[in-house]
């Protein structure tokens, strides 16, 4: 489930190009527990940057407070807030709102929970101990080639692993 103000045109180009997969945003946070600010996170791989510019190229500001939000049954979801300004104004902005944001974004996670009551969480899945030890090496920040070469492995295999076992994706804002 998704839940958010991102345009239309935005959600559904971030969907059909699997930019989860990439998302600086999703990517850094999913370890994260306190509020990260998008100055923190890693930018500097090529898809990151165009992925930034084509955002910005979609209405979405350049600077962002994202907060991830953890729940019963593994949910997971991210609250975003966004912004187009520089780093000065945009630093003065979290330090007067970071309270208020953190507040927003769980009343708003709630509700968006809310529009879903008869939905149960997932079964949990058992998994093999192979699984597990994949799983575990890029929870700890492995990343997926070094997990693939640690557990011998493909690539290919280190990720499909992790898209299928991973965080349940039900987020308050959509990417």
């Amino acid at each position: 489930m998704g839940v958010g103000t991102y345009s239309e045109l935005w959600v559904e180009r971030y969907k059909s190009q699997g930019y989860i997969n990439i998302d600086p945003v999703i990517l850094g946070c999913l370890q994260k527990f306190h509020p990260v600010n998008w100055k923190e996170l890693d930018w500097t791989s090529k898809a990151a940057r165009s992925f930034l510019r084509e955002a910005i190229d979609f209405g979405l500001g350049n600077q962002g407070l994202s907060i991830p939000i953890r729940g019963p049954h593994g949910q997971y979801a991210l609250f975003t807030v966004n912004h187009a300004c520089s780093d000065d104004e945009w630093e003065k902005i979290i330090q007067d709102g970071r309270r208020d944001f953190i507040l927003i974004a769980h009343m708003f996670n709630k509700k968006a929970l809310e529009l879903e009551p008869d939905k149960s969480a997932e079964p949990a899945q058992s998994l093999s101990p192979r699984e597990t030890e994949t799983l575990t090496l890029l929870s700890l920040g492995y990343s997926r080639a070094q997990a693939a070469n640690t557990m011998g492995i493909s690539e290919h295999t280190c990720a499909l692993m992790r898209k299928v076992h991973g965080t349940n994706w039900a987020q308050s804002t959509p990417f």
